[in-house]
């Protein structure tokens, strides 16, 4: 097969961009030649040997930003959409298939083109707290426009989960394979010893990692309203904030201020963007990882975090939740204070716990068998043309 990847950025190195990695990999040493088209790159050794086709005039790479509904912001998605579309129109026709994933990839190519889409994530404004009124009938519009012209793709829709199915369901009226991500077992497993001092943790602190990009989705400020709650109850707590942040957004501003309003400023850590060693490490050093989104993304990290060994919160707002709790890898509860009280009481018991479940994610999370099976709805797509 030739198969041609479509995704809008990959300059900020998520979960989307991890599962793109290893599908383009598993299919290359497959046989099968593989391109991903895309806005931005970044300089990444993951990257290294792939064939990444970029808009060819500058003023075309769009970066990725956090956008929040307002009407310039809006206006640069149709923006993004318009590049994308002239690319892929560009390129179809040297491929057999195209594997689109998030959010304008599945509008940019041709009625005709078999396609597989890798929903990720329903399309909606993530990023924003407050829509403006005057968004909102734009909102609906978009919604409503986004059914119409994905169905009218015909594409095979994979998901990793069984509530993303439902999702995909009412959105689309489109029936989709579920496949769940890999997690790569090995890597995270790998114990590492870290200086706390290099973090500015000190021996005897009750660490809470929360690993995902600064945005009101991942509820961030949920987090910090239990630490303010629990500042008394749980000496030494700290929490670090690990992933991507814009200091001039909003949120981060109203975060920052909530920070110093309430003296929390000894028990928060905001990292910024890092690698996967960095975060392997910081999870290493934590007593608890918790994931407190509000439906969008986070898939990957909760099951990466569970396969260093470190005991789980996942929000049930979030579509990895049913799987957490219907295997029992973890918490799941969006009453972070009572939920964080009983794992500093029970921490030892919390820990013993996480290192047997981690052997589900072992077992049956693997990167072999999402991009096996991946592979084998691409050929089905292209047999039925």
């Amino acid at each position: 097969m030739k198969v041609l990847i479509v995704h809008p950025q990959m300059a900020i190195y998520g979960g989307a961009e991890i599962v793109i990695v290893k599908l383009a990999k598993y299919l290359e040493a497959n046989n099968h030649k593989v391109s991903i088209l895309t806005l931005t790159t970044a300089n990444h050794k993951d990257y290294d040997n792939l064939d990444i086709i970029l808009p060819p005039l500058e003023k075309d790479r769009i970066q990725y930003r956090m956008r929040n509904g307002s009407i310039p912001t809006l206006i640069e998605i149709f923006q993004i959409y318009n590049v994308m579309k002239s690319m892929v129109r560009e390129n179809i026709n040297d491929y057999d298939i195209v594997n689109t994933h998030n959010f304008p990839a599945i509008w940019t190519i041709p009625n005709n083109k078999p396609a597989v889409w890798m929903l990720n994530e329903i399309p909606d404004l993530w990023h924003n707290q407050h829509i403006p009124k005057l968004v909102n009938p734009l909102l609906n519009a978009g919604r409503f426009g986004d059914r119409i012209i994905s169905k009218s793709k015909k594409p095979s829709i994979v998901v990793a989960d069984k509530r993303m199915a439902k999702l995909c369901e009412h959105r689309y009226q489109i029936a989709p394979h579920v496949i769940p991500y890999g997690i790569d077992s090995e890597f995270w497993g790998e114990k590492i010893q870290a200086n706390r001092a290099d973090y500015q943790l000190k021996e005897n602190d009750f660490v809470i990692i929360a690993p995902s990009m600064v945005t009101p989705c991942k509820k961030q400020s949920d987090i910090l309203d239990a630490i303010l709650a629990l500042n008394q109850v749980i000496p030494d707590l700290k929490v670090i904030f690990a992933g991507y942040k814009d200091d001039n957004n909003d949120y981060t501003k109203q975060l920052f201020q909530f920070i110093s309003d309430n003296s929390l400023k000894e028990n928060v850590i905001f990292t910024g963007m890092i690698d996967r060693e960095q975060l392997r490490t910081l999870y290493n050093l934590a007593n608890i990882a918790v994931f407190a989104g509000s439906g969008q993304g986070s898939w990957l990290g909760g099951f990466e975090a569970l396969a260093t060994g470190t005991p789980i919160i996942v929000s049930p707002q979030l579509t990895c939740s049913e799987l957490v709790k219907s295997e029992k890898l973890g918490i799941v509860n969006d009453n972070l204070v009572e939920s964080l009280k009983e794992i500093y009481e029970h921490r030892k018991d919390f820990k013993k716990q996480a290192e047997q479940q981690k052997e589900y994610v072992q077992q049956y999370l693997t990167w072999d068998n999402f991009c096996k099976t991946m592979t084998e709805c691409m050929r089905v797509k292209l047999e039925g043309v």
